[in-house]
């Protein structure tokens, strides 16, 4: 049995290049390891794109009932992932992760997205304005968290007034917080009960009173004739709120540290190279760190024996530099032909939110484009210590406009 050479359950590696060289070496090889944890279960470690997207493409072996990150394997986790399975998009299976991505797509989809573009694209234009030739600044702070939440904010209907409130709390509860590395269990509990408090009556509200934001849209009667329950909506508009905060944010930040002293890479985005750069950033950037699956039943995968109630993870930074699929795969190219990331999953589960992240994304990276000649770095960034989110806690950088020199 090959054994991982980091335990990638540990947050603080998280906070180092080590989960990249565990990847590496783990590819290396082709064969998928275990990973042995001294206070949980342990679990499987897919790293090559073959594998993983095989994965992603089996849920009905592969289940996300049991929780969809590390944090669900024990105590607290474990007992909210079991109390959210069939009822949120994240961690449930077909039939009824069919029936609830359904009525999610329809609210999240092309005409939301219409709506609040506009929005979003004066918001990223009026936060790089604000720093542009102002000196350093923490993006991660200013610019890539602010429009985050604001856009996930907005896009579910809560008022302009609750935003940073809101990201705050999906920070904590995510255990992404800036004021904690990871914060504890009883800190995220309040935080996420907090959120669920704040969208049930979101949900209330517009039961009664429907608007045209996607929480009314949710809690609609959908095409198919079906509607979700309160505590379907509600669960939902927290899974939302969760991952449109955290993961865009943190793609946002990559990418501008991807663009740091590279005027060459600017100018290429300011002739019409900003949906390239997306996809590169995201390939690269890969926020969501990892996935879990449970197994449901004994079977032979990539040359490993499986058995029942076996963990899984699925590591999207790790498919994502496999050279076997990507040529020179750790390097920034927004050249890239037929960039076939994994940054959102694949198959069932691919982000229901994929497309307003690139939208958010794209509006940012072409104000940029069109705003400044020159991303400097402002020292090293600080990484997160999280095996969930891969992204930064802080990151000082210094926008030069193009009418200075």
């Amino acid at each position: 049995m090959l054994i991982s050479s980091a335990n990638l359950a540990d947050h603080t590696i998280h906070a180092t290049d080590a989960p990249e060289r565990t990847w590496a070496e783990l590819r290396e090889t082709g064969r998928i390891a275990w990973n042995p944890t001294g206070e949980a279960t342990g679990f499987w470690v897919l790293t090559t794109y073959e594998q993983i997207s095989d994965a992603y493409r089996r849920p009905a072996v592969f289940s996300s009932t049991g929780g969809m990150t590390l944090d669900s394997l024990t105590g607290d986790g474990a007992r909210a992932a079991t109390a959210a399975a069939g009822s949120m998009l994240v961690v449930s299976d077909p039939p009824r992760h069919t029936r609830i991505r359904r009525s999610v797509h329809e609210s999240v989809g092309a005409h939301a997205i219409t709506a609040l573009r506009p929005r979003i694209a004066a918001l990223a234009d009026e936060l790089v304005a604000e720093t542009v030739d102002a000196g350093p600044f923490d993006f991660a702070d200013v610019i890539a968290s602010r429009l985050a939440s604001a856009t996930i904010c907005a896009l579910l209907g809560a008022p302009e007034s609750d935003h940073s409130r809101l990201g705050r709390l999906a920070d904590t509860a995510f255990g992404t917080s800036a004021s904690e590395a990871h914060p504890a269990w009883h800190a995220r509990a309040a935080a996420n009960a907090e959120i669920f408090a704040y969208y049930g009556e979101l949900v209330s509200a517009r039961r009664r009173r429907p608007r045209g934001d996607a929480t009314s849209r949710l809690v609609g009667t959908h095409r198919s004739g079906e509607r979700l329950t309160d505590d379907e909506a509600v669960l939902n508009c927290h899974g939302l709120m969760l991952g449109g905060n955290e993961t865009t944010r943190h793609a946002a930040t990559a990418g501008v540290l991807m663009l740091a002293d590279r005027p060459d890479v600017l100018r290429r985005l300011q002739d019409g190279g900003v949906a390239d750069a997306v996809e590169e950033i995201l390939r690269l950037a890969a926020p969501a760190a990892h996935v879990l699956r449970t197994v449901r039943r004994p079977l032979r995968f990539h040359g490993v024996d499986f058995e029942e109630g076996d963990r899984i993870t699925l590591w999207n930074g790790s498919a994502n530099r496999d050279t076997a699929v990507f040529e020179r795969a750790t390097d920034f190219d927004i050249d890239r032909a037929n960039n076939r990331h994994l940054a959102f999953g694949l198959g069932a589960h691919y982000c229901v939110g994929a497309a307003v992240a690139r939208m958010e994304l794209n509006a940012l990276f072409q104000s940029i484009a069109t705003r400044v000649r020159l991303v400097s770095g402002g020292g090293a960034p600080t990484r997160l210590r999280s095996n969930v989110i891969r992204g930064y806690q802080e990151a000082v950088v210094e926008l030069h406009g193009k009418g200075r020199r």
